[in-house]
C-alpha cells in the first residue's frame, strides 16, 4: 500500500523492467502503462505474469483478462479481447507453419534441390515473427496482426520459390 515500495502497483514495471528491459520498452509504449502511470489503473506485470514472471497467460486467458476492461459495458474497445487471443492464437499458427516449411526446405535440400533463396525468406520469416513476438507488450494489435501478415507472407514466397526450384528440376 506504500507508493515507495518497489511493488507498489504502479511501480512493478520498473521493477520488473530492471530485468526485463525489452519487454519495460515495449510495455513504456502503451495505453496500458501511459493509463497505469497517470491514473494509475489498468495491468501491470503481475495482472498476466504473477509474480517473478512465472507465468505467461493462454490466448483464452488473455481473452478473459482483457475483457475485464475491454467490454461493451465499459465501452473501452470491447474487441480488444478476441482480438488479443486471435493474435496470439495466430502467432503460435504462424510458428508451427514456419517450422513446418523450414522442415520441407530442409528436406528438398537433402533431394539436391537449390534452397538458399527460400532459406533467406524463412530466416527473415523468423526474424520477424520472433520481432512480432518481442513486441507483444506494446499491445498494439493491429500492428501485431499486419507483421504478421508479412510473416506468412515471407513463408509463402519461400515455399513458392521452393516449388519454382522444384517445376524446373522436371
Amino acid at each position: 500500500m506504500n507508493p515507495g515500495s518497489r511493488v507498489y502497483y504502479t511501480n512493478v514495471p520498473g521493477l520488473c523492467g530492471s530485468c526485463h528491459v525489452k519487454a519495460l520498452t515495449d510495455f513504456k509504449m502503451s495505453s496500458h502503462y501511459r493509463n497505469l502511470m497517470d491514473k494509475g489503473v489498468g495491468p501491470n506485470c503481475v495482472t498476466c505474469h504473477d509474480a517473478m514472471w512465472t507465468k505467461v497467460l493462454t490466448p483464452v486467458e488473455v481473452e478473459m483478462f482483457c475483457t475485464l476492461c475491454h467490454n461493451p459495458r465499459g465501452r473501452s474497445l470491447p474487441d480488444v479481447g478476441p482480438l488479443a487471443k486471435r493474435v496470439l492464437e495466430r502467432m503460435a499458427e504462424t510458428e508451427r507453419t514456419l517450422v513446418q516449411a523450414r522442415g520441407t526446405v530442409r528436406g528438398a535440400a537433402q533431394s539436391g534441390l537449390r534452397t538458399e533463396k527460400a532459406e533467406q525468406l524463412l530466416a527473415l520469416a523468423a526474424t520477424e515473427l520472433s520481432h512480432c513476438k518481442g513486441n507483444w507488450h506494446t499491445f498494439r494489435l493491429s500492428a501485431l496482426c499486419s507483421r504478421l501478415d508479412q510473416v506468412d507472407d515471407l513463408v509463402a514466397k519461400g515455399l513458392r520459390d521452393l516449388n519454382h526450384s522444384y517445376n524446373g528440376l522436371k
